[in-house]
């Protein structure tokens, strides 16, 4: 027979249901609750009140280098200094996708940004968590009630769209409009979509050459990752690996494309033809993929050489001591590896001397302004002049025409990639190119 439930157990059960477990915070049902009865107040008053939704962007990447027991501690802390901003009883809550939400009434408009502002100035000193000091980058979404939405469950889901748009630009704050739900259903979908576009083979890959300027000819190739989707059409990256990332689906694509990449070496190892695949800053703060890529060699059988990591300037700063482990771990196995976008303004030539590199790619903002821009051209040139002394290969993209080309070769740069020479194409497409004269070279 069961026990009749006493006081303490009904605590209990309260406190289990209405707040987060590792800040003590009310979580989205208790402060669901508690904006409806804001909601209903300010609508007597005829006043405001705003929501915010707060992404703490690295938490996961957190997680993954640190263990669940450091995130714990960074979310403690975050929540600290949140009540320590909003004074008010339960206006701050933890949610259990680890998002923060803070309540202000009689605030609107011009308050609510200015609110925001004062959260992601909060944040910019480090939190300190076991004598380690942890940046975080937060995003924030803004509803505001009567203006947005007139109750509560619209006006959360508002905040959330306008976070989600936050996160995929450089805005550290977005104030919620209907065109944020709109692209945040959107993206919302294709999450759910994506687990099945990898199974069902919707992911593609496309390679574009890479020449060696000095001859013309094709040395190499970058492989790319399309999504070929039932009901949008031809998707680039940009479209879903941001989303992907955000929702801790990148691994498995990760692994897709590393698979697919090597099997294509495999296919043309009679050409010895050099592929580079892009790793993710989420990517190179995994220890298990080594371990992955290592495997993935071994089974399909190719020369490590073969394979090259490009790895943009942010994911090596996002955890310096991290993307070192990795990129030795990489090199030790015999991959290449290069640095995607350099000059971007993130690293130094200087940092790359303590890293196993063979490569840069220039940002290709350099490259398009190089002949219009006098400061463009100078730093390229700059730059390959640096790149040489370390011994480093230097690689131009979004090569567009022949002025830009053969400014190029005469500045001494290695290899160029970008339309001049060819746009991303299926395996079947670059076959009969391979190790061929794409472009004349030219005499000087």
């Amino acid at each position: 027979m069961l026990e009749p439930i006493n006081q303490n157990t009904e605590e209990i059960i309260h406190r289990l249901t209405h707040y987060h477990p590792v800040t003590r915070l009310p979580n989205r049902i208790l402060f669901h609750d508690l904006l409806q009865q804001e909601i209903a107040s300010a609508s007597r008053r005829k006043e405001s009140v705003s929501i915010f939704l707060i992404d703490l962007f690295q938490l996961k990447e957190l997680t993954d280098t640190f263990g669940y027991h450091f995130s714990d501690m960074v979310l403690q802390k975050a929540g600290d200094r949140l009540t320590e901003l909003f004074s008010q009883s339960n206006a701050v809550a933890c949610f259990p996708e680890n998002n923060f939400a803070v309540m202000a009434p009689m605030t609107g408009i011009k308050g609510a940004t200015i609110t925001a502002g004062q959260i992601v100035k909060l944040f910019e000193p480090p939190l300190v968590i076991e004598e380690i000091p942890v940046a975080l980058t937060v995003k924030v979404g803004i509803a505001i009630f009567p203006d947005h939405e007139a109750s509560a469950g619209p006006l959360m889901q508002g905040a959330a769209a306008a976070m989600h748009a936050a996160t995929n630009t450089e805005d550290d704050y977005i104030l919620y409009s209907p065109t944020e739900n709109k692209e945040a259903v959107y993206h919302m979908k294709l999450m759910g979509e994506l687990p099945n576009a990898i199974s069902s083979g919707q992911l593609v890959m496309h390679y574009q050459p890479k020449v060696d300027l000095a001859t013309g000819s094709m040395s190499s190739a970058e492989a790319l990752i399309r999504w070929e989707h039932p009901e949008h059409g031809f998707l680039l990256p940009g479209a879903f690996i941001p989303s992907a990332e955000r929702n801790r689906l990148l691994q498995p694509i990760t692994a897709w494309g590393i698979e697919t990449t090597v099997r294509q070496i495999k296919e043309w190892s009679r050409k010895s033809i050099l592929i580079s695949t892009n790793l993710s800053a989420q990517d190179i703060q995994r220890r298990s993929l080594i371990d992955q890529i290592e495997k993935t060699i071994r089974r399909v059988g190719i020369p490590p050489h073969l394979l090259e990591f490009e790895i943009t300037e942010t994911a090596i700063v996002t955890n310096y001591e991290m993307a070192r482990e990795v990129l030795f771990a990489l090199s030790n196995m015999g991959t290449s590896i290069s640095i995607d976008d350099f000059g971007a303004g993130y690293t130094s030539l200087k940092m790359l001397k303590n890293l196993p590199v063979q490569g840069i790619k220039l940002d290709r903002s350099l490259i398009q302004d190089l002949i219009s821009d006098r400061n463009a051209r100078f730093t390229v040139l700059a730059l390959i002049d640096l790149a040489h002394h370390l011994d480093l290969t230097v690689t131009a993209e979004g090569i567009e025409n022949k002025d830009i080309h053969e400014l190029l070769i005469i500045g001494g740069c290695d290899l160029g990639q970008g339309s001049y020479f060819g746009l991303p194409m299926s395996a079947a497409e670059m076959t009969p190119m391979l190790g061929s004269r794409l472009v004349t070279s030219t005499s000087f």
